[in-house]
């Protein structure tokens, strides 16, 4: 059967005279096989249409058919069917544009509808149940362009189980569309949807898949102008939804494994995506409703990856990278300038939230490594948070709500943690952790918004804890930047440390070499110094600093030794050396006092507590004895207070009790059990107890001026009493 309708202008001169020819319309139908009809319509000047059909056409129902529908000038339309069972196609024009329609292959199906100048729609379809819109119904769901200098291309050759649709509207818009794969009836089918509303949109859309079925689908919407979306999708079982709001965004989705997913909004200018997505089981979902913002994502590996960048500032730039399995990476940019980088494999978990105010002082370059930064490396217009994990199981979270702050993490090795919270101006943080570490960083202000603290953990050892919290007080000049630095490093097996500081130019170094070492450093004040020293494993030393300008050192070279030193004064400073299992204490709330205790590897066991309430006080406690105890007390309001003991024996016991100024007592004591108790008030006093032998006491008691006292014991068992002025005097 073959049946033919021409209704236009055109009809009538096809039967009249060679005048009516002028008309300048053309139609040409040639049409062979069976169930063939061609219906054209054609009003205007230079239209022209060819139908050219070719096969058979068998239900529903007989049908190859072809109508076309063009009014205006200048229109063209060209449509060839070739090939066996039923094809469709119908074009309908308004304006002088340009429809080509080739279908080959089985049950086809394509819908154009123009309406404006320079439109040009191409389909090309050739396989079985290949869907472009649904012809000869009165819907419109194929290929829609309204406004002028759209263009349309729609590949479906060769190709099974396929649909497209695209809508334009607007001028100047181009979608290009090539789905060669073979999908499946019903659920398995592979779709794309188009819609572009506004000016010079561009869209690059490929399904191309040798999976049965494929089962791609790919969503884009474009309402704006100038934006450009390109989507790749090979495997199977992939989808992708691109949404553009505005003007000149710009969208990239590659997806070449199985059962990924991309998820890309830009509402916003200028916005530029990239998603990568090579492994299986991977869902990315990037959101930007700011400007000028650069997102990028690249997954790959085995299975179930996610990543979410959320852009809500301006000129934000985040690039997460994840290979392996079961990673999750999570960025929020809700402030401007913002940098994030995450790469991380294996079931890593990531966290960025990078918010604060508007940056109005400008960018700083930063090399992701100097402490304190320097002006070398990368320029970076505002926070930035690189983060680099190669473990099973690494979880890092970094919170950073300012200007200018800095934050990097690089975990290697399972289990470990790391926590990084930054607020205020200036803050930069270091981590770098291998093996099961723990850390947590918490920079900020006491008011204000300027910090400018620093730190450094750096953990290689299994269960290693750290802990860091800085609060800049701005107390010190110059105005507005506050300098605390924090270095930790961890290198034996389950150590700790905690550190805190407040206010300004405080800092602090704790280096844990051995394994079970714990260390706990506070400074609040000014211009504090603290630094601690563990290798020789389950030491203990706790630095506790109140005031301006102190200064302690804590070294713990042997096993099981404790330190505690608290500073409450001003320009205090605190020694303290450890090569055994011996306890040392030191109180200094006074000013300006000194403080010195070494216990060596023979003085296992030992004990030395130091108390400095006055000024300018000096205690030298030196035991190299085993199980020796050193009591040194410089009274509130004392002066120039001098102590000095040395316990070379065993099981020794001296107490020093110093009031009053510019007093002196040394105490030098070997032997065993000897005991020395020195007492001293009044103004210039001096004592000196040596002892020797076993079980010896020596007792001096100076309550008044320029006393001196020498007492030298040797042998076993001897008693020594010196009382020098009236007991109480001034204690």
């Amino acid at each position: 059967m073959r049946k033919l309708t021409l209704a236009s202008v055109s009809t009538l001169a096809l039967l009249a005279a060679a005048p009516a020819l002028a008309q300048n319309n053309d139609s040409t139908v040639t049409q062979s096989g069976g169930f063939n009809s061609a219906d054209v319509a054609q009003s205007g000047s230079s239209a022209i249409s060819t139908v050219t059909q070719s096969g058979d056409g068998e239900n529903t129902t007989d049908q190859n058919e072809v109508r076309v529908r063009q009014s205006g000038a200048g229109a063209a339309s060209e449509v060839t069917q070739s090939g066996s069972d039923r094809n469709e196609v119908e074009v309908i024009q308004d304006g002088a544009s340009n429809s080509v329609v080739s279908q080959n292959g089985t049950s086809q199906e394509a819908e154009v509808r123009q309406t404006g100048d320079g439109n040009d729609s191409l389909i090309s379809q050739n396989g079985n149940s290949n869907q472009a819109g649904n012809a000869l119904n009165g819907s419109a769901a194929g290929v829609i362009q309204t406004g002028s200098g759209n263009s349309s291309i729609v590949d479906q050759d060769p190709a099974t189980y396929t649909t497209a649709n695209v809508t334009q509207t607007g001028d100047d818009n181009f979608s290009n569309v090539q789905q060669e794969s073979r999908g499946g009836a019903g659920a398995n089918r592979s779709e794309v949807r188009v819609t572009q509303t506004g000016q010079g949109n561009a869209s690059d859309i490929f399904q191309n898949s040798d999976d049965q079925p494929a089962v791609q689908n790919a969503t884009l919407v474009q309402t704006g102008d100038d934006n450009l979306s390109y989507i790749n999708q090979g495997g199977e079982l992939n989808t992708a939804l691109v949404t553009q709001n505005d003007t000149l965004n710009d969208s990239y989705v590659d997806q070449s494994g199985d059962d990924n997913d991309a998820t890309v909004a830009q509402t916003g200018e200028s916005n530029l995506s990239s998603v990568v997505q090579s492994g299986s089981g991977d869902t990315a979902t990037v959101t930007q409703t700011g400007d000028f913002n650069d997102s990028g994502v690249a997954q790959s590996g085995n299975t179930d990856n996610v990543a979410t960048v959320t852009q809500t500032g301006d000129s934000n730039n985040s690039f997460v990278g994840q290979s392996g399995a079961n990673a999750t990476a999570d960025v929020l940019q809700a402030s401007d300038g913002n940098t994030s980088s995450v790469t991380q494999s294996a079931g890593a978990t990531a966290s960025v939230t990078q918010g604060g105010g508007v940056n109005n002082l400008g960018p700083r370059s930063w090399d992701g490594d100097t402490l304190p930064p320097s002006s070398a490396g990368t320029s970076y217009a505002n926070n930035v948070s690189l983060i680099d994990q190669s473990a099973e199981g690494a979880s890092a979270m970094v919170d950073q709500n300012g200007i200018l702050n800095r934050s990097s993490i690089d975990q290697s090795g399972a289990g470990a943690v790391a926590e990084v919270t930054q607020s205020g101006v200036y803050n930069t943080s270091i981590v770098d952790q291998t093996a099961s570490a723990s850390a947590t960083v918490d920079q900020g202000s006491t008011s204000g918004n300027f910090a400018r603290n620093a730190s450094r953990i750096t953990q290689t050892a299994d269960g290693a804890s750290a802990s860091v919290t800085q609060r800049g007080a701005n107390l010190g000049a110059p105005e507005n930047a506050p300098t605390n630095v924090s270095l930790i490093a961890q290198s034996g097996a389950d150590s700790s440390a905690t550190l805190s500081q407040t206010g300004d130019e405080n800092l602090s170094t704790i280096d844990q070499q051995g394994a079970n070492e714990f260390a706990e450093v506070t400074q609040s004040g000014f211009g504090n110094m603290s630094g601690v020293l563990q290798s020789g494993g389950d030491n203990s030393a706790l630095v506790s600093q109140d005031g301006d300008d102190n200064d302690s050192s804590v070294t713990q070279e042997g096993a099981s030794a404790t330190a505690e030193v608290t500073q409450e004064g001003e320009n205090n400073d605190s020694s303290v050396g450890q090569q055994s299992d011996s306890d040392a204490y030191v109180s200094q709330i006074g000013d300006g006092n000194l403080s010195t205790v070494v216990q060596t590897a023979a003085a296992g066991g030992s004990s030395a507590t130091v108390d400095q309430l006055g000024t300018d006080g000096l205690s030298d406690v030196q035991q190299s004895g085993a199980a020796n105890t050193a009591l040194v007390t410089q009274e509130s309001g004392s002066l120039a207070a001098d102590s000095f003991v040395s316990q070379t024996g065993s099981n020794g016991l001296v107490t020093v009790t110093q009031g009053g100024e510019s007093n002196e007592s040394d105490v030098l004591q070997g032997g065993d059990g000897n005991v020395a108790l020195v007492e001293q008030a009044g103004i210039g006093n001096g004592s000196l107890v040596t002892q020797g032998g076993t079980d010896n006491i020596a007792t001096v008691g100076q309550y008044s001026n320029g006393n001196v006292s020498t007492v030298t014991q040797s042998g076993t068992g001897n008693v020594a009493t010196v009382t020098q002025g009236t007991p109480g005097g001034g204690i």
